[in-house]
């Protein structure tokens, strides 16, 4: 389909017709936005999403509403200041049989960010900061394993 703001001639013209070069030009030119497009195609995909895992147990004398606090605390930092792509918190729910397989935790949450300086940003925030402050002395244990995916 023509450009409407093509006149209908240029349909009929043959490279030959156009000045010296000027095809050879626009093809470089093509070729150029593809190689681009490309490269910003492989960037995008090619980059390692780190993977934040945070498993832990409640103490057994924190009180009946320590693990809903603790669970509360963390999901007021799921999407601010530094939000997650993805955010998935949870107690422990093993399938029938896996009760004794030991080292179990009753709740984990994994989170992915884009990259090692995006994890950096959400660890280095005061709003986490106040978080641990504020769980850690629920905790009975605790476990953190940080990954590229």
């Amino acid at each position: 389909m023509r450009s409407p703001s093509l006149d209908s001639s240029f349909a009929d013209r043959s490279p030959s017709d156009c000045a010296p070069g000027a095809v050879v030009k626009v093809q470089e030119r093509a070729e150029r936005a593809l190689r681009l497009e490309l490269r910003r195609r492989a960037a995008a995909y090619s980059s390692a999403v780190v993977r934040h895992i945070f498993l832990w147990n409640v103490k057994s004398d924190a009180g009946p509403g320590a693990a809903k606090q603790i669970v509360d605390a963390l999901n007021r930092i799921k999407d601010e200041p530094v939000g997650a792509l993805s955010w998935s918190l949870g107690p422990d729910s093993p399938p029938a049989g896996s009760e004794d397989s030991g080292g179990r935790w009753q709740y984990g949450l994994v989170c992915d960010y884009r990259d090692w300086e995006h994890l950096q940003v959400y660890y280095g925030t005061r709003e986490h900061a106040a978080v641990v402050e504020e769980i850690v002395p629920l905790l009975a244990d605790r476990a953190v394993c940080d990954f590229e995916v």
